[in-house]
């Protein structure tokens, strides 16, 4: 169950670069007769005659009003069972589809809902979210649009207008990465739920993975399995940065959530032996280069915690070429819970981003009663139990 905070993960793929392709216009020809031999008239496409509710009346035969009231849903006025049964068989005889339009304009509301993300849809470490959101449309009986952005600012200020224009009844507004946003002038005073990021400055609500708490775990499993003599972190950005090398300019929320969770625990016990280790980028060829680094400088700690479980996978390579068991010599923690950390060997022990689960409270937030408040509803983070650290007693944290 995901709980409500007065106040992500940052993951290693690459960023595209936006492209745009030119169609070219053929040349016309320099003979005529060429060009009159060449033209012929095709055909026009034909599509079949919509359905009327006259029609509809007429095969009941009932008056057009009767058939309006019973295919519009309408109970203000009072029709027989057996003659809105009637006009409900000749509709579905003759295939008719209520005007959407029409509706719109009667109700004020589109059935529709939008889900306008940078790059959540095209990355498959995000799909999750995706599926929850989905999900969650799905069970409110709504019609999901799904925009990609690709981190455009003119093209998002242009699919979130085309949307509006369309009478969506509500968007949710989601990043791949757990970060803070400027939300686009387009979406003031419309319906949103941010998924994955927060815009301090918006009041509206932000679905989030709960960091700090995955962080406090981690802290405490690493007490319970008695490692906490010597204990590093590794994911701390260079230079105080506010993101991964690959990812300038934005804003994760996720590191510092995590740390400070961790730090909250251990900081009783003395725990936190080092520094936190600099990594520039979250991936395996960093977490390798850096814990080798550090095991020549100053021997194995008793604990990693690792930022995410690619971090983790350059962890475990460093400690197998010194010979270094994994978790009897030294204890790994990471977050994330990808599929990647459960081929390890052991399988690594990570704390999973709820994806899905954020995804379906997204949509139950939009689509609910209630006004939506400034504030984060933080969503846990299961973890995974892997054999990368050994706890004498069942996990229950």
């Amino acid at each position: 169950m995901a709980r409500r905070s007065g106040a992500g993960s940052g993951h290693n793929v690459a960023k595209p670069a936006a492209s745009a392709e030119t169609a070219g216009s053929p040349r016309a020809s320099t003979h005529p007769k060429s060009n009159d031999a060449s033209r012929q008239t095709e055909p026009k496409a034909t599509h079949p005659a919509r359905v009327t509710q006259a029609q509809v009346a007429a095969r009941a035969g009932v008056s057009r009003t009767v058939a309006s009231f019973v295919l519009n849903g309408r109970t203000d006025q009072r029709v027989a069972a057996r003659t809105a049964q009637r006009v409900k068989q000749a509709a579905e005889e003759l295939g008719y589809r209520p005007n959407k339009i029409a509706d719109i304009l009667r109700t004020g509301e589109s059935g529709t809902i939008a889900l306008v993300s940078d790059l959540v849809t095209t990355t498959a470490a995000a799909h999750a979210m995706v599926r929850g959101v989905l999900e969650g449309a799905r069970s409110h009986g709504m019609l999901l649009f799904t925009a990609e952005t690709l981190g455009e600012p003119e093209l998002e200020e242009q699919l979130i207008t085309n949307l509006l224009d369309r009478r969506a009844d509500g968007i949710v507004y989601a990043t791949m990465f757990s970060r803070e946003v400027s939300l686009p002038p387009s979406l003031t005073g419309e319906r949103v739920v941010l998924l994955n990021c927060k815009d301090p400055s918006r009041t509206t609500t932000s679905i989030l993975p709960d960091d700090h708490a995955a962080g406090a775990d981690a802290g405490r499993l690493i007490l319970k399995a008695g490692s906490e003599g010597h204990v590093v972190f590794l994911g701390r950005l260079p230079g105080n940065a506010s993101a991964t090398a690959n990812w300038p300019n934005t804003r994760p929320l996720a590191l510092q959530r995590r740390l400070s969770g961790l730090q909250g625990v251990l900081a009783a016990k003395g725990s936190l032996h080092a520094p936190e280790l600099d990594a520039p980028l979250w991936d395996a060829p960093t977490g390798r280069t850096t814990m080798a680094r550090l095991l020549r400088q100053d021997g194995p700690p008793t604990a990693v915690v690792c930022a995410n479980d690619a971090l983790a996978l350059g962890v475990y390579q460093a400690l197998a070429a010194l010979g270094l068991r994994v978790p009897e010599d030294v204890a790994i923690v990471s977050f994330d819970g990808t599929q990647m950390g459960q081929w390890f060997i052991p399988p690594l022990t990570s704390f999973a981003l709820p994806h899905e689960q954020m995804g379906r409270t997204a949509i139950d937030t939009l689509l609910g009663e209630d006004s939506l408040e400034a504030g984060e509803l933080l969503v846990p983070m299961p973890l995974i139990a892997g054999g990368s650290i050994q706890v004498r007693e069942p996990i229950t944290l």
